[in-house]
Protein backbone atom coordinates (compact mmCIF):
# COMPACT_ATOMS: atom_id res chain seq x y z
CA UNK A 1 0.00 0.00 0.00
CA UNK A 2 1.61 3.27 -0.98
CA UNK A 3 2.12 6.36 1.46
CA UNK A 4 -0.88 8.45 -0.65
CA UNK A 5 -2.95 5.65 0.24
CA UNK A 6 -2.15 5.77 4.24
CA UNK A 7 -2.50 9.40 4.29
CA UNK A 8 -5.67 9.25 2.74
CA UNK A 9 -7.21 6.67 5.17
CA UNK A 10 -5.57 8.55 8.12
CA UNK A 11 -6.73 11.81 7.19
CA UNK A 12 -10.21 10.21 6.80
CA UNK A 13 -9.98 9.53 9.66
CA UNK A 14 -9.30 12.39 11.18
CA UNK A 15 -12.06 14.29 9.78
CA UNK A 16 -14.69 11.60 10.59
CA UNK A 17 -13.85 12.26 14.55
CA UNK A 18 -13.58 16.03 14.11
CA UNK A 19 -16.97 15.42 12.48
CA UNK A 20 -18.26 13.49 15.62
CA UNK A 21 -16.96 16.36 17.75
CA UNK A 22 -18.43 19.16 15.83
CA UNK A 23 -21.85 17.07 16.34
CA UNK A 24 -21.49 16.56 19.60
CA UNK A 25 -20.60 19.91 20.49
CA UNK A 26 -24.26 21.35 18.41
CA UNK A 27 -25.78 19.30 20.42
CA UNK A 28 -24.68 19.91 24.09
CA UNK A 29 -24.94 23.81 22.83
CA UNK A 30 -28.45 23.01 21.95
CA UNK A 31 -29.26 21.51 25.38
CA UNK A 32 -27.73 23.86 27.31
CA UNK A 33 -29.54 26.70 25.25
CA UNK A 34 -32.53 24.70 26.16
CA UNK A 35 -32.38 24.47 29.67
CA UNK A 36 -31.50 28.17 29.72
CA UNK A 37 -34.78 28.86 28.46
CA UNK A 38 -36.78 26.55 30.18
CA UNK A 39 -35.35 27.61 33.64
CA UNK A 40 -36.73 31.25 32.83
CA UNK A 41 -39.98 30.46 31.75
CA UNK A 42 -40.92 27.91 34.07
CA UNK A 43 -40.80 30.16 37.17
CA UNK A 44 -42.87 31.03 38.97
CA UNK A 45 -45.48 27.90 39.05
CA UNK A 46 -44.34 26.76 42.61
CA UNK A 47 -41.63 27.59 45.18
CA UNK A 48 -40.43 23.66 44.97
CA UNK A 49 -40.10 23.65 41.01
CA UNK A 50 -37.97 27.12 41.52
CA UNK A 51 -35.67 25.59 43.77
CA UNK A 52 -35.62 22.74 41.20
CA UNK A 53 -34.76 25.21 38.41
CA UNK A 54 -32.16 27.41 40.28
CA UNK A 55 -30.10 23.87 40.93
CA UNK A 56 -30.06 23.15 37.46
CA UNK A 57 -29.79 26.69 36.11
CA UNK A 58 -26.93 26.84 38.39
CA UNK A 59 -25.18 23.60 36.81
CA UNK A 60 -25.64 24.21 33.69
CA UNK A 61 -23.85 27.73 33.69
CA UNK A 62 -20.98 25.37 35.39
CA UNK A 63 -20.71 23.43 32.45
CA UNK A 64 -21.44 20.37 33.98
CA UNK A 65 -21.88 16.96 32.96
CA UNK A 66 -24.61 15.25 30.93
CA UNK A 67 -25.42 12.99 33.50
CA UNK A 68 -25.77 15.47 36.29
CA UNK A 69 -28.16 17.37 34.20
CA UNK A 70 -29.80 14.71 33.18
CA UNK A 71 -30.35 13.70 37.11
CA UNK A 72 -31.89 17.13 37.42
CA UNK A 73 -34.39 17.19 35.06
CA UNK A 74 -35.79 14.05 36.09
CA UNK A 75 -35.95 15.32 39.40
CA UNK A 76 -37.67 17.95 38.03
CA UNK A 77 -40.00 15.97 36.25
CA UNK A 78 -41.53 15.36 40.33
CA UNK A 79 -41.50 18.60 41.09
CA UNK A 80 -43.76 19.53 37.79
CA UNK A 81 -46.24 16.65 38.67
CA UNK A 82 -46.54 18.00 42.38
CA UNK A 83 -46.75 21.53 41.33
CA UNK A 84 -49.95 20.21 38.71
CA UNK A 85 -51.32 18.62 41.83
CA UNK A 86 -51.41 21.67 43.46
CA UNK A 87 -53.12 23.57 40.93
CA UNK A 88 -55.66 20.97 39.06
CA UNK A 89 -58.20 22.76 40.70
CA UNK A 90 -58.26 25.57 38.55
CA UNK A 91 -55.59 24.48 35.66
CA UNK A 92 -57.21 24.69 31.81
CA UNK A 93 -55.37 23.07 29.16
CA UNK A 94 -52.73 25.15 26.64
CA UNK A 95 -52.16 23.08 23.14
CA UNK A 96 -49.30 24.16 21.74
CA UNK A 97 -49.71 23.20 17.81
CA UNK A 98 -46.44 23.20 16.58
CA UNK A 99 -47.56 22.12 13.11
CA UNK A 100 -50.09 24.80 12.29
CA UNK A 101 -48.38 27.80 14.42
CA UNK A 102 -50.80 28.40 16.74
CA UNK A 103 -51.74 28.40 20.62
CA UNK A 104 -55.47 27.44 21.65
CA UNK A 105 -56.32 28.53 25.19
CA UNK A 106 -59.19 28.31 27.00
CA UNK A 107 -61.10 31.02 28.50
CA UNK A 108 -60.31 30.70 32.18
CA UNK A 109 -56.73 30.97 31.12
CA UNK A 110 -57.36 33.50 28.92
CA UNK A 111 -57.71 35.09 31.86
CA UNK A 112 -54.74 34.99 33.47
CA UNK A 113 -52.38 38.38 34.58
CA UNK A 114 -50.48 39.30 31.56
CA UNK A 115 -46.99 39.41 33.64
CA UNK A 116 -46.84 35.64 34.29
CA UNK A 117 -48.88 34.40 31.31
CA UNK A 118 -49.01 30.69 31.54
CA UNK A 119 -49.65 30.93 27.50
CA UNK A 120 -45.99 32.16 27.19
CA UNK A 121 -44.41 30.04 29.11
CA UNK A 122 -45.80 26.69 27.95
CA UNK A 123 -45.31 28.23 24.00
CA UNK A 124 -41.56 29.34 24.52
CA UNK A 125 -41.19 25.81 26.71
CA UNK A 126 -42.69 24.16 23.40
CA UNK A 127 -40.40 26.00 21.31
CA UNK A 128 -37.34 25.35 23.09
CA UNK A 129 -38.33 21.63 22.99
CA UNK A 130 -38.66 21.59 19.57
CA UNK A 131 -35.07 23.32 18.62
CA UNK A 132 -33.61 20.84 20.48
CA UNK A 133 -35.98 18.66 18.85
CA UNK A 134 -34.28 19.85 15.33
CA UNK A 135 -30.65 20.10 16.58
CA UNK A 136 -31.41 16.10 17.62
CA UNK A 137 -32.55 15.49 14.15
CA UNK A 138 -29.64 16.57 12.52
CA UNK A 139 -28.16 13.47 13.67
CA UNK A 140 -28.90 10.46 11.21
CA UNK A 141 -29.35 7.56 14.02
CA UNK A 142 -31.33 9.65 16.27
CA UNK A 143 -33.76 11.39 13.36
CA UNK A 144 -36.06 8.83 13.47
CA UNK A 145 -36.62 9.09 17.49
CA UNK A 146 -36.42 13.17 16.94
CA UNK A 147 -39.27 12.61 14.52
CA UNK A 148 -41.68 10.15 16.45
CA UNK A 149 -41.28 12.81 19.88
CA UNK A 150 -41.81 15.97 17.16
CA UNK A 151 -45.02 14.56 16.88
CA UNK A 152 -45.73 13.91 20.11
CA UNK A 153 -44.84 17.12 20.70
CA UNK A 154 -47.72 18.76 18.72
CA UNK A 155 -50.28 16.97 20.37
CA UNK A 156 -49.26 17.53 24.26
CA UNK A 157 -51.05 19.13 26.13
CA UNK A 158 -50.33 18.83 29.85
CA UNK A 159 -47.37 19.71 32.32
CA UNK A 160 -46.28 15.94 32.41
CA UNK A 161 -46.58 15.33 29.10
CA UNK A 162 -44.12 17.69 28.19
CA UNK A 163 -42.06 16.75 31.17
CA UNK A 164 -41.69 12.96 29.95
CA UNK A 165 -40.53 14.63 26.90
CA UNK A 166 -37.74 16.63 28.16
CA UNK A 167 -37.20 13.60 29.68
CA UNK A 168 -36.54 11.28 26.81
CA UNK A 169 -34.77 14.03 24.99
CA UNK A 170 -31.93 14.13 27.92
CA UNK A 171 -31.62 10.66 28.02
CA UNK A 172 -31.43 10.53 24.48
CA UNK A 173 -28.92 13.24 24.29
CA UNK A 174 -26.77 11.41 27.23
CA UNK A 175 -27.01 8.28 25.23
CA UNK A 176 -25.68 9.42 22.44
CA UNK A 177 -23.17 11.86 23.68
CA UNK A 178 -21.55 8.72 25.62
CA UNK A 179 -22.15 6.57 22.44
CA UNK A 180 -19.72 9.48 20.56
CA UNK A 181 -17.49 10.01 23.63
CA UNK A 182 -16.65 5.69 22.85
CA UNK A 183 -16.62 5.96 19.48
CA UNK A 184 -14.25 9.06 19.64
CA UNK A 185 -11.92 7.51 22.02
CA UNK A 186 -11.22 4.11 20.09
CA UNK A 187 -10.66 6.10 16.83
CA UNK A 188 -8.40 8.26 18.71
CA UNK A 189 -6.59 5.19 20.52
CA UNK A 190 -6.54 3.58 16.70
CA UNK A 191 -4.96 6.60 14.88
CA UNK A 192 -2.32 7.02 17.57
CA UNK A 193 -1.78 3.23 17.04
CA UNK A 194 -1.37 4.42 13.42
CA UNK A 195 0.66 7.39 13.84
CA UNK A 196 3.31 5.41 15.96
CA UNK A 197 3.39 2.68 13.07
CA UNK A 198 3.72 4.96 10.38
CA UNK A 199 6.83 6.67 12.17
CA UNK A 200 8.53 3.29 12.14
CA UNK A 201 7.90 3.18 8.72
CA UNK A 202 9.35 6.69 8.12
CA UNK A 203 12.24 5.71 10.17
CA UNK A 204 12.67 2.52 8.75
CA UNK A 205 12.84 4.16 5.35
CA UNK A 206 15.21 6.93 6.60
CA UNK A 207 17.58 4.11 8.15
CA UNK A 208 17.69 2.14 5.11
CA UNK A 209 18.75 5.04 2.59
CA UNK A 210 21.82 5.54 5.49
CA UNK A 211 22.40 2.00 5.52
CA UNK A 212 22.86 2.19 1.74
CA UNK A 213 24.46 5.79 1.56
CA UNK A 214 27.03 4.16 3.99
CA UNK A 215 27.10 0.67 2.07
CA UNK A 216 27.95 2.38 -1.41
CA UNK A 217 31.12 4.63 0.85
CA UNK A 218 32.41 1.35 2.05
CA UNK A 219 32.70 -0.10 -1.33
CA UNK A 220 34.07 3.52 -2.72
CA UNK A 221 36.81 2.96 0.14
CA UNK A 222 37.93 -0.44 -0.49
CA UNK A 223 38.14 0.53 -4.48
CA UNK A 224 40.28 3.63 -3.56
CA UNK A 225 42.20 1.06 -0.60
CA UNK A 226 42.67 -1.65 -4.01
CA UNK A 227 43.74 0.69 -6.92
CA UNK A 228 46.12 2.80 -3.62
CA UNK A 229 47.92 -0.54 -2.86
CA UNK A 230 47.99 -1.57 -6.16
CA UNK A 231 49.68 1.87 -7.35
CA UNK A 232 52.23 0.91 -4.78
CA UNK A 233 52.63 -2.88 -5.86
CA UNK A 234 53.47 -0.68 -9.16
CA UNK A 235 56.02 1.44 -8.33
CA UNK A 236 57.34 -1.18 -6.02
CA UNK A 237 58.18 -3.44 -8.37
CA UNK A 238 60.10 -0.98 -10.97
CA UNK A 239 61.57 0.86 -8.57
CA UNK A 240 63.37 -2.43 -7.15
CA UNK A 241 65.78 -4.88 -8.35
CA UNK A 242 65.83 -7.51 -5.85
CA UNK A 243 63.14 -10.32 -6.22
CA UNK A 244 63.58 -11.14 -2.91
CA UNK A 245 62.55 -7.97 -1.93
CA UNK A 246 59.93 -7.28 -4.25
CA UNK A 247 58.20 -10.31 -3.19
CA UNK A 248 58.42 -9.64 0.22
CA UNK A 249 56.57 -6.11 -0.52
CA UNK A 250 54.10 -7.30 -3.34
CA UNK A 251 53.28 -9.84 -0.42
CA UNK A 252 52.72 -6.91 2.36
CA UNK A 253 50.61 -5.23 -0.02
CA UNK A 254 48.17 -8.00 -0.98
CA UNK A 255 47.75 -8.92 2.58
CA UNK A 256 46.65 -5.70 3.51
CA UNK A 257 44.41 -6.33 0.22
CA UNK A 258 42.98 -9.19 1.35
CA UNK A 259 42.69 -7.62 5.07
CA UNK A 260 40.68 -4.49 3.90
CA UNK A 261 38.66 -7.24 1.69
CA UNK A 262 37.53 -9.25 5.26
CA UNK A 263 36.68 -5.91 6.83
CA UNK A 264 34.91 -4.95 4.21
CA UNK A 265 32.65 -8.10 3.87
CA UNK A 266 32.65 -8.30 7.73
CA UNK A 267 31.06 -4.93 7.88
CA UNK A 268 28.47 -5.75 4.63
CA UNK A 269 27.42 -9.37 6.36
CA UNK A 270 26.79 -7.15 10.15
CA UNK A 271 24.87 -5.03 7.84
CA UNK A 272 22.70 -7.10 5.84
CA UNK A 273 21.90 -9.18 9.33
CA UNK A 274 21.10 -5.69 10.41
CA UNK A 275 18.75 -4.71 7.64
CA UNK A 276 17.61 -8.07 7.73
CA UNK A 277 16.16 -8.45 11.22
CA UNK A 278 14.62 -5.10 10.97
CA UNK A 279 12.96 -6.12 7.57
CA UNK A 280 11.51 -8.60 9.56
CA UNK A 281 9.98 -6.13 12.17
CA UNK A 282 8.60 -3.82 9.77
CA UNK A 283 7.36 -6.40 8.13
CA UNK A 284 5.69 -7.73 11.36
CA UNK A 285 4.91 -4.14 12.17
CA UNK A 286 3.08 -3.58 8.65
CA UNK A 287 1.27 -6.49 8.88
CA UNK A 288 0.37 -5.36 12.28
CA UNK A 289 -1.37 -2.03 10.94
CA UNK A 290 -2.87 -3.96 7.74
CA UNK A 291 -4.87 -5.58 10.35
CA UNK A 292 -6.07 -2.60 12.52
CA UNK A 293 -6.49 -0.84 9.15
CA UNK A 294 -9.07 -3.66 8.39
CA UNK A 295 -10.76 -3.50 11.63
CA UNK A 296 -11.10 0.65 10.86
CA UNK A 297 -12.67 -0.17 8.00
CA UNK A 298 -14.72 -2.73 9.16
CA UNK A 299 -16.21 -0.46 12.23
CA UNK A 300 -16.68 2.32 9.87
CA UNK A 301 -18.41 -0.08 7.55
CA UNK A 302 -20.88 -1.07 10.88
CA UNK A 303 -21.10 2.01 11.61
CA UNK A 304 -22.22 3.30 8.36
CA UNK A 305 -24.80 0.33 8.18
CA UNK A 306 -26.12 1.14 11.52
CA UNK A 307 -26.38 4.99 10.97
CA UNK A 308 -28.54 3.52 7.90
CA UNK A 309 -30.92 1.68 10.06
CA UNK A 310 -33.95 2.94 12.60
CA UNK A 311 -32.43 1.93 15.96
CA UNK A 312 -36.23 0.52 17.20
CA UNK A 313 -37.10 -1.94 14.51
CA UNK A 314 -34.05 -2.51 12.76
CA UNK A 315 -35.37 -1.36 9.12
CA UNK A 316 -33.26 0.80 6.75
CA UNK A 317 -34.30 4.17 8.12
CA UNK A 318 -35.58 7.43 5.90
CA UNK A 319 -31.93 8.53 5.24
CA UNK A 320 -31.30 5.20 3.95
CA UNK A 321 -34.69 5.09 1.65
CA UNK A 322 -34.02 8.49 0.43
CA UNK A 323 -30.47 6.94 -1.00
CA UNK A 324 -32.22 4.38 -2.45
CA UNK A 325 -35.30 5.97 -3.80
CA UNK A 326 -32.75 8.37 -5.96
CA UNK A 327 -31.07 5.21 -7.39
CA UNK A 328 -34.46 3.71 -8.28
CA UNK A 329 -35.50 6.81 -9.97
CA UNK A 330 -32.16 7.18 -12.16
CA UNK A 331 -32.65 3.41 -13.15
CA UNK A 332 -36.10 3.60 -14.10
CA UNK A 333 -35.28 6.43 -16.21
CA UNK A 334 -32.42 4.33 -18.22
CA UNK A 335 -33.98 0.95 -18.24
CA UNK A 336 -38.50 1.83 -17.84
CA UNK A 337 -38.82 -1.22 -15.51
CA UNK A 338 -41.94 -0.45 -12.90
CA UNK A 339 -41.49 0.64 -9.47
CA UNK A 340 -44.07 0.91 -7.20
CA UNK A 341 -43.83 3.31 -4.29
CA UNK A 342 -46.45 2.19 -1.12
CA UNK A 343 -46.86 4.59 2.28
CA UNK A 344 -48.16 2.71 5.40
CA UNK A 345 -49.46 4.16 8.25
CA UNK A 346 -50.79 2.49 11.16
CA UNK A 347 -54.36 3.47 12.05
CA UNK A 348 -54.98 4.99 15.26
CA UNK A 349 -51.26 4.35 16.80
CA UNK A 350 -51.65 7.40 19.43
CA UNK A 351 -54.54 5.96 21.01
CA UNK A 352 -51.89 2.74 21.25
CA UNK A 353 -49.30 4.70 23.24
CA UNK A 354 -52.08 6.70 25.01
CA UNK A 355 -53.89 3.95 26.68
CA UNK A 356 -50.71 0.95 26.99
CA UNK A 357 -47.76 3.18 26.99
CA UNK A 358 -44.95 3.94 24.52
CA UNK A 359 -43.37 0.41 25.35
CA UNK A 360 -46.67 -0.99 23.94
CA UNK A 361 -46.16 1.06 21.01
CA UNK A 362 -42.64 0.32 20.37
CA UNK A 363 -43.44 -3.52 20.30
CA UNK A 364 -46.51 -2.48 17.49
CA UNK A 365 -43.71 -0.79 15.31
CA UNK A 366 -41.23 -3.77 15.68
CA UNK A 367 -43.65 -6.50 14.84
CA UNK A 368 -45.37 -4.95 12.38
CA UNK A 369 -41.79 -4.34 10.44
CA UNK A 370 -40.44 -8.06 10.94
CA UNK A 371 -44.54 -8.68 9.28
CA UNK A 372 -43.61 -6.39 6.56
CA UNK A 373 -39.73 -7.40 5.98
CA UNK A 374 -41.29 -11.42 5.81
CA UNK A 375 -43.33 -11.13 3.13
CA UNK A 376 -41.64 -8.58 0.59
CA UNK A 377 -38.56 -9.72 -1.88
CA UNK A 378 -34.68 -9.13 -1.52
CA UNK A 379 -34.98 -6.37 -4.25
CA UNK A 380 -37.81 -4.67 -2.48
CA UNK A 381 -37.51 -1.68 -0.09
CA UNK A 382 -39.01 -1.16 3.34
CA UNK A 383 -38.20 1.46 5.47
CA UNK A 384 -39.35 3.82 8.30
CA UNK A 385 -40.28 6.94 7.27
CA UNK A 386 -40.76 8.15 10.91
CA UNK A 387 -43.24 7.58 13.48
CA UNK A 388 -45.54 5.15 12.69
CA UNK A 389 -45.45 5.37 8.88
CA UNK A 390 -43.42 2.79 6.40
CA UNK A 391 -42.35 2.91 3.30
CA UNK A 392 -41.79 0.16 0.54
CA UNK A 393 -40.43 0.56 -3.37
CA UNK A 394 -41.47 -2.72 -5.10
CA UNK A 395 -39.06 -2.58 -7.66
CA UNK A 396 -40.72 -4.57 -10.83
CA UNK A 397 -43.72 -4.74 -9.77
CA UNK A 398 -46.43 -2.86 -12.10
CA UNK A 399 -49.72 -0.93 -10.09
CA UNK A 400 -52.05 -4.03 -10.57
CA UNK A 401 -49.44 -6.27 -9.06
CA UNK A 402 -48.84 -3.86 -6.53
CA UNK A 403 -52.08 -3.47 -5.39
CA UNK A 404 -52.80 -7.27 -5.03
CA UNK A 405 -49.04 -7.56 -2.66
CA UNK A 406 -50.05 -4.68 -0.36
CA UNK A 407 -53.71 -6.19 0.17
CA UNK A 408 -52.31 -9.06 1.41
CA UNK A 409 -49.95 -6.86 3.58
CA UNK A 410 -52.45 -5.24 4.97
CA UNK A 411 -54.17 -8.39 5.75
CA UNK A 412 -51.42 -9.85 7.58
CA UNK A 413 -50.99 -6.81 9.82
CA UNK A 414 -54.44 -7.14 10.69
CA UNK A 415 -54.21 -10.77 12.01
CA UNK A 416 -51.23 -9.98 13.92
CA UNK A 417 -52.06 -10.87 17.86
CA UNK A 418 -51.32 -8.65 20.77
CA UNK A 419 -52.17 -8.63 24.15
CA UNK A 420 -51.41 -5.67 26.51
CA UNK A 421 -52.60 -5.83 30.41
CA UNK A 422 -54.58 -8.87 29.23
CA UNK A 423 -56.63 -7.00 26.66
CA UNK A 424 -56.19 -8.48 23.03
CA UNK A 425 -55.50 -5.43 20.49
CA UNK A 426 -55.98 -5.57 16.68
CA UNK A 427 -53.66 -3.15 14.56
CA UNK A 428 -54.88 -2.11 11.08
CA UNK A 429 -53.07 -0.34 8.76
CA UNK A 430 -53.82 2.23 5.97
CA UNK A 431 -51.56 2.32 2.47
CA UNK A 432 -51.44 4.81 -0.33
CA UNK A 433 -49.31 3.72 -3.58
CA UNK A 434 -48.15 5.01 -7.21
CA UNK A 435 -46.16 3.76 -9.50
CA UNK A 436 -43.13 6.25 -11.05
CA UNK A 437 -43.79 8.44 -13.62
CA UNK A 438 -42.09 10.65 -16.17
CA UNK A 439 -40.87 13.78 -14.58
CA UNK A 440 -40.79 11.99 -11.23
CA UNK A 441 -38.56 13.25 -8.28
CA UNK A 442 -38.58 11.54 -5.16
CA UNK A 443 -40.83 14.20 -3.54
CA UNK A 444 -43.45 14.18 -6.06
CA UNK A 445 -43.87 10.04 -6.46
CA UNK A 446 -43.91 10.65 -2.39
CA UNK A 447 -46.53 13.47 -1.91
CA UNK A 448 -48.74 11.56 -4.80
CA UNK A 449 -48.60 8.15 -2.53
CA UNK A 450 -48.93 10.06 0.70
CA UNK A 451 -52.33 11.78 -1.01
CA UNK A 452 -53.73 8.02 -1.85
CA UNK A 453 -52.64 7.60 2.11
CA UNK A 454 -54.61 10.37 3.24
CA UNK A 455 -57.51 9.19 1.03
CA UNK A 456 -58.10 5.62 2.86
CA UNK A 457 -57.58 7.30 5.99
CA UNK A 458 -60.68 9.45 4.96
CA UNK A 459 -62.20 6.92 3.13
CA UNK A 460 -62.69 4.64 6.91
CA UNK A 461 -58.97 3.19 7.19
CA UNK A 462 -57.76 -0.72 6.77
CA UNK A 463 -57.53 0.02 3.29
CA UNK A 464 -55.56 0.84 0.41
CA UNK A 465 -55.62 3.44 -2.14
CA UNK A 466 -53.67 3.96 -5.43
CA UNK A 467 -52.61 7.32 -7.26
Amino acid sequence: MSDADWKQKYFAAIRSIDEDERRAREVERALRQVVARLCIVARGQDDELDAGLTRLAKANRDNANGEELTTLVVGLRDSVLTADSKTSGNKTSVVRSLGAGRTVVTPALADASAGASPVRRWAASCEAAALLLKQLARDESARDFADTLTAELRVVDTDEGLAKILTRIAEALLKRGEELAREKTQANSLLTEMTARLDEVSDFLTTQNDERQSALGDADQLSSQVMQNAEHIHREVHETNDLMEIRTKVGVRLAKIAQQAREFRARQESRFLEQSALAQKMAARVASLERQTSELHRSLHQEQTRSQLDALTGIPNRGALDSRMAEEINRWKRFRDPVTVLVWDLDRFKSINDTYGHRAGDRVLQEVAKCFAARIRATDVLARFGGEEFVMLLVGTQMAEASKVANELRESVHNLRFHFRDTPLKITTSCGMTELRDGDTAETVFDRADAALYKAKDGGRNMCVAA
